[in-house]
């Protein structure tokens, strides 16, 4: 998935992250900025109350579990000033969020297509290939880190990469940069 096309009227999809972890909020920031989403942050309850009569976010993502108030009071007072939302949560999505069900998520929320990049045939075989090289405990770290969308975790590990596989490692350096 390289982006998306938005089905409804107007400029990108708006996403608001409520969390109080800023790395939290980072890692959802780095997985839906490079779609094509406009997304602001929340570090608490109060502040998304104050973001959303002028923001209108189309989903948000909120933290359960937060210090001034849980994201259920939030959800709740939301409502009570007139945000549409269903009675509590519509979905949920566990922490370390993982790509795939992260998109998964906005496909059933959103008025959104996916688009995807050409991925040449021979391209993948070669890539197969490579990933043979690597140990079975190599592949399911690498997996487990592009699962979660760990884009730190995939830097080091490509670093990591340099001595055993370098066209791995160089490759997935481009594709997480």
């Amino acid at each position: 998935v390289i982006g998306y096309r938005h089905r409804g009227e107007g400029g990108p999809l708006r996403v608001l992250e409520v969390d109080d972890l800023a790395d939290n909020r980072k890692i959802l920031c780095q997985l839906l900025e490079p779609l094509g989403f406009a997304v602001k942050e929340a570090e608490n309850g109060q502040h998304c109350l104050d973001l959303v009569p002028d923001y209108q976010p189309e989903v948000i993502f909120m933290d359960l579990r937060m210090p001034d108030m849980d994201g259920l009071q939030v959800t709740r007072r939301l409502r009570q000033q007139g945000f549409k939302m269903e009675a509590g949560c519509v979905a949920h999505l566990a922490k370390p969020v993982r790509l795939a069900d992260l998109l998964e998520t906005l496909t059933q929320l959103l008025p959104l297509e996916w688009e995807y990049a050409d991925v040449p045939v021979q391209d993948t075989v070669a890539e197969e290939k490579v990933l043979e090289t690597l140990s079975a405990e190599q592949a399911e770290q690498i997996l487990r880190l592009n699962q979660i969308g760990d884009i730190v975790g995939l830097q080091e590990f490509a670093k990591q990469l340099e001595t055993c596989c370098p066209q791995l490692a160089k490759k997935l350096r481009e594709l997480v940069s």
